[in-house]
């Protein structure tokens, strides 16, 4: 059932979010979550093993949802309406809201929220497109979009993302009506053959790499070969190797400049400076217990600036003629 209406914190229904297949669970089927396996998947819907009750990093989520939220409609000017987690047979769905226009759905809305370490370097920068939207994700949206929404298909779904810094990217991921038929089918089989047929499946995924190529590569253009890919292919791989030996002789340099007390070294050839710095970190179990209560937009940003901790550590700096 759809409702217009503007969303609050929403409470998951676990009882319908271990129904059938969901937006989560095809990345399971395909290969693409590395936490869980097809096999992981198959216990939970048998009842052989508890299912996902949530963490640390889904309680940020779901207390800050309301951030996200009022950051995408001051962004688009689009009111968020809530959708109500629906299973029709083995096909389970939940974004977190829907975009109307005249009445009618025109946006899948899916917001997401990371405050975990390397969380901003997960998400591509805005101007990659979908193509900065981690895969598990596209597919999770791409299987929103599936089925119609009563009479109507959905062709894109908004994705915003509010991350460490913080910061709020905003992404458009666009309905691919191939990979959309090849999810359903490959997701149909698998639950006829495994929860009906009571088969267990292998722990592993099947092969799904022609469709998991699929996920964004939108209007890229296809090719075999070049001898750019290849050369850069290489310049990557050296690039990589370098950065090791870098960090190898910088911690030998660091190990020196700390056995003679001293603050860096310098000579005819340069400088170098080893200095301690203090950064912020967020106190996370102070941020879920705060964000729990409602609060307004300049509340909420106040409080996670409230929750930083300071942390010590050293700066390596180089200054070369």
């Amino acid at each position: 059932m759809l409702q217009i209406e503007e969303r609050l914190v929403r409470k998951p229904d676990n009882n319908i979010f271990n129904q059938g297949i969901g937006g989560s669970d095809i990345a399971v089927i395909l290969g693409l979550n590395k936490y869980r396996t097809p096999l992981d998947l198959w216990k939970e819907r048998k009842g052989l093993k508890e299912p996902f009750q949530g963490n640390l990093s889904t309680r940020i989520g779901l207390a800050l949802e309301p951030q996200n939220i009022a950051e995408y409609k001051d962004r688009t000017g689009n009111p968020v309406a809530m959708y109500e987690s629906a299973v029709d047979g083995w096909y389970r769905r939940s974004p977190d809201g829907l975009v109307f226009k005249d009445n009618v759905p025109t946006i899948v809305y899916e917001g997401k929220t990371s405050f975990s370490f390397g969380a901003n370097r997960m998400f591509g920068p805005e101007s990659d497109g979908q193509d900065g939207v981690p895969e598990s994700y596209q597919l999770q949206v791409q299987w929103y979009m599936a089925k119609p929404f009563g009479q109507t298909i959905v062709g894109e779904c908004h994705v915003s993302a509010l991350l460490t810094g913080p910061d709020h990217r905003l992404y458009t991921v666009h309905r691919n009506d191939e990979l959309c038929r090849d999810m359903l089918q490959v997701a149909e089989h698998w639950w006829g053959a495994h929860i009906v047929g009571d088969i267990p499946p292998e722990a592993g995924a099947g092969d799904h790499a022609d469709m998991v190529k699929r996920i964004s590569t939108g209007n890229l253009f296809e090719v075999e070969e070049h001898p750019a890919i290849e050369e850069y292919q290489k310049a990557k791989a050296d690039e990589a190797d370098a950065k090791k030996r870098v960090k190898t002789h910088r911690n030998t340099l660091v190990k020196f400049i700390e056995k003679n007390e001293s603050d860096g070294l310098h000579g005819d050839w340069g400088t170098i400076r080893y200095t301690p710095v203090e950064s912020k970190r967020l106190n996370r179990e102070m941020l879920v217990t705060e964000l729990s209560k409602t609060m307004s937009k300049d509340g909420a940003l106040a409080l996670i600036e409230r929750a930083s901790k300071t942390a010590a550590s050293s700066r390596f700096t180089t200054k070369f003629k």
